[in-house]
């Protein structure tokens, strides 16, 4: 989805924020890079990735 020409689901995905999903056939077309930015982001511990204390 974009906004004023910003891709949502990317922003998101590269916070941490988000979780990739796809429903194939639809949600291909950029699963490739969605996954890249949810890697990144588990990477940095941002977001949902971060590890909480409890």
């Amino acid at each position: 989805m974009y906004v004023n020409g910003v891709d949502v689901s990317a922003v998101l995905l590269k916070e941490g924020l988000a979780r990739v999903f796809t429903a194939p056939p639809c949600g291909t077309k950029k699963l490739k890079e969605y996954r890249e930015y949810e890697n990144m982001a588990r990477k940095k511990k941002l977001g949902i990735w971060k590890k909480h204390r409890g």
